[in-house]
């Protein structure tokens, strides 16, 4: 069995003299240099001229000293499990190496500390023109808390396409630039820094490719009912109703009808069912529902996946918490005669049941409920880089326009100096999603990081 005082006291000691070396040639050493061209304001400035090139080779030569210490890094943790199987360090990767320690650690209990990583949207002077929005987690696509986030990181994402004012997109995907805090390398003075991203995403989360089919609630049969979703719990005509869909102006209409549920005395639960073809399994996906309160009443709106068997479990990700968006209908969250979206993410498992899983719609009241839904949509939404924070943006009734935009900030305690953050410096975990165990009460302390 692998030694993991000896492990992560190497890795510490490591990972503590490249800290070390930055502190120096960064910050630090800026100063430094500032202090003496201080000296040197007034005369003699040109002594100097050669100063600025000769901290810029410094740096140089602290980036080739780190690399060569995450090469060490790495040969350790190949050279160490190769040791516990009894196998040759050459029939070993550093993947390989590293995800032979994640399963022993598993195994025997063993973690590191987990960071808390917050991801948050900035509030903008700017009015957007569309009504769509953008949805985020800190989480991964199975549910677990985010371990590589960047730990200081803002992502810009502006409009720079629309439907209408330059034609290059259709309604509802419309193209948004993503950009964010630049990044370094792992061997850089600067690391850890920003994610660097600089690339172009589609507002492609609308009801046009939503996963579920009959999303908009269009069909129904002579005796209104629906007719692609399973009614489980409630009665057409009593709490389950075809309700046509009052459009105002200016709005993408999706259709005709919508559900009207009206919950009271006994009848104080409704729900639809539909199959949901193509699960993926360790995958965020975005939800919006368009909600419409009738009148002053309360109730919850879930949307949620169950098991595809007859009375099946709902699923639940690998955090263990359930693949569910809730929903609080009341008039505090929703205008009474207006309708406007809800929006989250679910996670599912790395394990999927074999025998599938349904998309389940429940709507339920403590005493009564009056509310109208339309435009259900679920689609995959994704990592803004490998290893960071679940993002989606969404379109509403109203689209998108040039210029609309959005801003998330990136917030964690997950610095250089804990192993969450520099064992994916050592070892590229980000690339390669690999997840060491990390807990709020870890058996290996971050203070091994020193020298």
């Amino acid at each position: 069995m692998i030694d993991y005082t000896v492990a992560f006291t190497r890795f510490g000691h490591l990972i503590g003299m490249m800290n070390k070396m930055s502190d120096y040639v960064g910050s630090a050493f800026a100063s430094d240099c500032n202090d003496i061209y201080a000296d040197y304001v007034t005369t003699d400035r040109e002594l100097l001229n050669s100063l600025e090139s000769f901290r810029d080779n410094l740096r140089s030569a602290e980036s080739a000293f780190n690399s060569e210490l995450i090469g060490i890094a790495q040969q350790t943790i190949i050279a160490m499990i190769a040791d516990d199987l009894g196998v040759e360090p050459s029939s070993l990767s550093v993947d390989q190496a590293v995800d032979q320690l994640r399963q022993q650690m598993e195994l025997d209990g063993e973690s590191i500390s987990l960071p808390t990583i917050t991801v948050s949207k900035t509030s903008l002077a700017y009015v957007n023109s569309g009504s769509g929005d953008i949805v985020y987690s800190n989480k991964t696509g199975n549910g677990l808390p985010l371990l590589h986030a960047f730990d200081a990181d803002t992502i810009n994402f502006q409009c720079i396409s629309d439907s209408y004012v330059d034609g290059g997109a259709s309604a509802g995907a419309e193209s948004f630039s993503v950009i964010s805090t630049y990044s370094v390398d792992n061997e850089s003075w600067e690391w850890p820094h920003g994610s660097g991203l600089n690339t172009q995403v589609n507002a492609g989360l609308s009801i046009r490719n939503s996963l579920a089919t009959d999303s908009s609630f269009e069909s129904w049969s002579s005796t209104n009912e629906l007719t692609l979703w399973t009614r489980t719990v409630g009665a057409y005509g009593t709490v389950i109703n075809k309700e046509t869909h009052s459009w105002s102006a200016g709005q993408q209409q999706t259709g005709l009808y919508a559900i009207k549920w009206v919950l009271s005395g006994a009848n104080l639960e409704g729900e639809i069912t539909q199959e949901f073809s193509g699960i993926i399994p360790a995958q965020a996906y975005a939800i919006s529902l368009a909600v419409l309160l009738n009148t002053v009443t309360s109730g919850t709106i879930k949307i949620f996946l169950r098991e595809n068997v007859t009375g099946g479990s709902t699923l639940v990700d690998d955090a263990g918490n359930n693949c569910e968006v809730s929903i609080t209908v009341n008039n505090s969250n929703f205008t009474v005669g207006t309708y406007s979206f809800a929006r989250g993410i679910l996670f599912t498992p790395t394990l999927i049941p074999e025998a599938g899983a349904l998309i389940v719609i429940e709507v339920t009241a403590g005493t009564a409920l009056n509310v109208s839904t339309d435009d259900f949509c679920i689609v995959t939404a994704g990592p803004a880089y490998p290893g960071g924070p679940q993002v989606g943006i969404m379109s509403g009734y109203t689209v998108f326009a040039r210029e609309d935009k959005f801003q998330l900030t990136v917030s964690a305690n997950n610095n250089r100096n804990k192993f969450s953050r520099s064992t994916d410096r050592l070892f590229g975990l980000r690339e390669s999603n690999i997840r060491i165990p990390a807990s709020a009460s870890p058996t290996i302390s971050d203070s091994l990081i020193t020298i």
